[in-house]
């Protein structure tokens, strides 16, 4: 069985906004947690499947913006781990 943690950090609510809104399209059925820090949001969940395409989905939803390991603040940047 494939069990895949993924977790998603954005410095900025309207990206975060965005990325919830990819999940809910795909019609996850396991728990996805959001939390609110001091300078970004992040999402995680662990799901039974690879996922390849919401982070296709979500990639496509930010042109211009940073994928990156390091998130820095006020950047438009996302941190996928």
């Amino acid at each position: 069985m494939i069990e895949t943690e993924i977790s998603i950090t954005v410095n900025r609510k309207p990206d975060i906004n965005l990325i919830e809104q990819k999940i809910i399209e795909n019609k996850f059925q396991f728990p996805i947690y959001i939390r609110e820090y001091e300078f970004s949001y992040q999402i995680n969940f662990t799901s039974d499947y690879e996922e390849w395409e919401l982070d296709t989905a979500i990639l496509n939803s930010f042109p211009g913006y940073e994928f990156t390991k390091n998130l820095e603040k006020g950047r438009k940047e996302i941190e996928f781990k």
